[in-house]
């Protein structure tokens, strides 16, 4: 009878300044069967961290070259090391020090003298949760493929059919065309090629997304109010051209500030919002497009006034989900929201979905105005 093979041992980096802790606490970790690596500072830490990626870091606070503190954000700040937990080991007893490592995001603080027992007990509980965490990514990402699977054929031939057949026109050498017959020929290929490039390009944005190959941006970088308001209107007159739409049908309103987003991103975000609303609303409705700040986010609601959607198809809301796609024809691979979802969310934002059935449906984004 075939067995289950037994899971790998936990990769578990230590980072401590002094010596015998650092050494007896990796002794007794191997015994215990983990995988066990350790530094003496900060700097060394984050370069281990980079080269092995552990489970699970284990560091104190105060450290030469680099303290708890600046290895942790500098952690954050690094897509293949954002997730991985951090429990702070401390000699600083009081509430102050406690709170502060917390409030960075520390998924466990202890502090010394301790047992040894207490910090396996506190590595087990973070390591079980990473793994469960990777088994919901990998039941993810199957998910992705069989998604990706039904749906790509259809979405690469239908553009690939609106560039075959007006090119089969143009080579024929016995069927004379004016020179507005070609124009509209050129701009049908057109069309369909800038549809196909998108398909390819939001795919490849949720592979890297799904693989954590997307850089996380700078905490620290703000963007001028004019730079984002000319991403803005590089999205408008994007999704018109791809679309056909009159800019007419979207209505922009509010003061755009200057905020912590790249313009590529607010671009990117702007027009899949912006997609997703004209392609499901009328042909002679608008769309309302509002851009401000509220408190100390930037908001970027877009409205449409199509058929809405129901809290469970709200709920639903993921890669590849297309509603009642077998009732309305549409064309897409389903990942609109999903992009959108995932560039707020790796700038510390949300993604939220008001809607009911018959309409009107907002979907708002909110970054921050400044970085942390």
């Amino acid at each position: 009878m075939k067995t289950e093979a037994a899971p790998p041992p936990v990769k578990v980096l230590i980072a401590e300044d002094q010596d015998d802790l650092r050494e007896n606490l990796a002794e007794y970790l191997r015994l215990e069967g983990y995988e066990v690596a350790s530094t003496a500072n900060g700097r060394d830490a984050l370069a281990r961290a980079l080269e092995m990626q552990p489970e699970v870091i284990v560091s104190d606070l105060a450290m030469p070259e680099m303290d708890g503190r600046k290895l942790f954000c500098a952690l954050r700040e690094n897509r293949s090391t954002a997730d991985i937990p951090v429990i702070f080991l401390s000699a600083w007893a009081d509430r102050q020090n406690v709170r502060e490592g917390m409030q960075l995001g520390a998924a466990d603080y202890i502090t010394k003298p301790f047992r040894v027992e207490e910090v396996t007990a506190a590595i087990e509980t973070q390591a079980k949760a990473v793994r469960q965490r990777q088994s919901h990514i990998a039941a993810d990402c199957a998910e992705a493929r069989l998604g990706l699977v039904r749906k790509l054929p259809h979405e690469l031939l239908t553009p690939l059919n609106g560039i075959l057949g007006p090119a089969e026109m143009l080579k024929m050498a016995d069927c004379p065309l004016s020179k507005d017959e070609v124009s509209e020929l050129g701009h049908a290929i057109f069309l369909s090629a800038r549809r196909l490039q998108r398909v390819m390009e939001n795919l490849l944005l949720h592979i890297d997304s799904l693989e954590k190959r997307r850089p996380l941006p700078s905490p620290h970088s703000s963007v001028g109010a004019d730079a984002l308001r000319r991403a803005i209107d590089e999205a408008v007159s994007a999704i018109c051209e791809v679309t056909g739409s009159s800019p007419k049908r979207i209505r922009i309103m509010g003061d755009m500030p200057a905020a912590a987003i790249r313009g590529e991103d607010l671009k990117k975000v702007v027009l899949e919002l912006l997609e997703n609303a004209l392609k499901f609303s009328p042909e002679d409705s608008c769309v309302d497009l509002h851009v401000g700040q509220i408190g100390t986010e930037l908001r970027i609601a877009v409205r449409d006034f199509g058929r809405g959607m129901t809290s469970t198809q709200i709920a639903e809301v993921s890669a590849f989900s297309q509603f009642e796609r077998e009732r309305f024809e549409q064309q897409g691979l389903g990942l609109g929201l999903t992009i959108c979802r995932n560039i707020a969310s790796s700038y510390g934002g949300t993604l939220d979905i008001q809607s009911i059935e018959g309409g009107p449906t907002t979907v708002r984004c909110s970054f921050p105005v400044t970085g942390s």
